[in-house]
């Protein structure tokens, strides 16, 4: 799994380390020639472990079985080149700042282009970079049933590694060498894995006992769960989404979890249910979207075009301006989006605002985070622990 992700990770850098030592370039080899190069040379460069001279045998031997003797050939002399000069491998010249990132971080042009109009060329090596991370592993402390500390016991009893969260007291960064799902810990409901940025959206939702809330595109569940144990044991969270399986890890996750307050319900969160109108102290909106601000975890989004993508505002905003229709008098809508893409985030916050008189932006503080004067935050990659998020709060006046 991690030789798949660390190739989709690199591949562009990978890719133009290749064209070097392909005469005429990599475009007209064989998909399974280029697989085999691309596969091998991310063990040569990026997996010490590995030793050179084994990873140009094993590409070797998987051309002889999957290509013919003339790519044997090439594959055997492109990989010992590789291995050769693998300390010294190219990149671009910084003075074309766009390739140079697009290769060094193996993001397509067209996006970094983006970032750095949208985010400067500092912060956009910042986010690059985060993007190729390893992700860390966070656990939210299911308080209703068990302490922090309480917690922190149990899996270091069973070999994890534990380390609290800077901002948040019941969000704990776990390592262990096995599958998180199969630690007791786990099994007996104690946590639930979420990463902190999802944390935060509840956190500016202020949510308190005996609230009515609806969790609108909830699936895989975090939010819902972490809406539930904000609740106490009075109120209530409506978890909706698209499809009966998407609402299958909510089920189980709320029956591990001991959370009684939670209902299911199969809905799309853009059509309007007038049982609904004015019924929530909160909505929670956390909108399908490009997912830019978790390549950490999916690495393959960075290979989304920027094209693909245009068609998304519009369904943000309808969803948007639909959901405001639960929302009761003085209660709040949580607008948010694991993107960095300002067309689904301050446009969409924009073009609603224009067309919803009754919202608006509502300022809040998160105890370790700047104040948010204006209503609205973007949480880069890697910033906090998190993935890169939006959050916009807005509170219905009239």
């Amino acid at each position: 799994m991690r030789l798949t992700s660390g190739i989709m990770q690199n591949m562009i850098l990978i890719d133009y380390w290749l064209s070097y030592f392909v005469k005429g370039g990599i475009s007209a080899l064989q998909p399974e020639v280029l697989d085999i190069l691309r596969l091998s040379a991310y063990q040569i460069a990026f997996m010490d472990r590995v030793p050179k001279s084994a990873a140009v045998s094993e590409g070797v031997e998987l051309a002889k079985k999957y290509t013919n003797l003339g790519a044997v050939k090439l594959i055997n002399a492109v990989l010992r080149r590789v291995a050769e000069f693998s300390s010294e491998l190219p990149l671009p010249q910084p003075d074309d700042m766009i390739k140079y990132l697009s290769v060094k971080y193996s993001h397509p042009q067209e996006l970094v282009e983006y970032f750095i109009k949208a985010y400067g060329v500092e912060m956009t090596q910042v986010i690059l970079s985060s993007d190729n991370d390893i992700p860390p592993i966070y656990a939210r402390v299911n308080t209703p049933h068990v302490r922090t500390e309480q917690l922190i016991q149990a899996l270091q009893e069973e070999g994890c590694a534990v380390k609290r969260h800077e901002l948040l007291p019941y969000m704990l960064e776990i390592a262990t060498t096995g599958s998180v799902s199969q630690l007791k810990a786990f099994k007996d409901g104690l946590f639930t894995v979420q990463d902190p940025a999802a944390a935060i959206v509840v956190e500016a939702a202020d949510i308190c006992p005996g609230y009515k809330i609806i969790d609108a595109c909830a699936s895989p569940g975090g939010k819902t769960f972490a809406a539930a144990s904000a609740l106490g044991r009075e109120g209530s969270v409506l978890s909706c989404d698209v499809s009966e399986k998407k609402l299958v890890p909510i089920t189980e996750g709320a029956r591990r979890l001991g959370l009684d307050l939670i209902e299911t319900k199969v809905m799309d969160a853009s059509v309007p249910h007038k049982k609904y109108i004015g019924a929530f102290d909160r909505v929670l909106a956390d909108v399908p979207c490009s997912g830019f601000g978790v390549i950490r975890k999916k690495p393959e989004i960075r290979y989304k075009s920027l094209a693909s993508i245009s068609v998304l505002p519009k369904k943000q905003l309808a969803i948007l301006k639909n959901l405001s229709t639960y929302v009761n008098l003085g209660g709040i809508l949580l607008y948010s989006t694991c993107t960095l893409i300002k067309e689904e985030n301050e446009s969409v916050m924009e073009a609603f605002l224009n067309e919803s008189s009754g919202f608006e932006p509502e300022p809040f503080a998160i105890n370790g985070l700047p104040y948010v004067s204006d209503g609205h935050i973007t949480l880069l990659p890697g910033e906090y622990g998190t993935d890169g998020f939006f959050i916009c709060r807005l509170r219905k006046k009239h």
